[in-house]
């Protein structure tokens, strides 16, 4: 949404004019990192929606038993188990 006439308290207000704060806030802190990680968990939440969703089709069209069909919604699943499992170890060895 885009408002164009908002009352914003002064007290709400925590960057005003000041690009190299605004830079600051973002680089200086983890900011970025959590932005960061919610972006892949959110990919990883799409990948399994697709890959069941592939699954499902090649079941419905029956061609999941065709060997070229399995072996690239094998990649598909495997793909998406690599990037959660890139999650897993940003857990296990990040610091707060």
């Amino acid at each position: 949404m885009y408002f164009d006439d908002v009352k914003v308290p002064w007290e709400r207000v925590f960057v005003y004019r000041d690009p190299e704060m605004c830079r600051r806030q973002f680089h200086d802190t983890p900011g970025h990192i959590y932005q960061n990680y919610q972006a892949q968990i959110r990919l990883t939440a799409k990948l399994k929606f697709l890959v069941g969703l592939a699954c499902e089709i090649c079941e419905i069209i029956v061609t999941v038993k065709i060997p070229s069909v399995a072996d690239s919604v094998g990649k598909i699943a495997a793909q998406a188990v690599a990037v959660e499992n890139l999650i897993i170890g940003m857990e296990v060895k990040g610091s707060a």
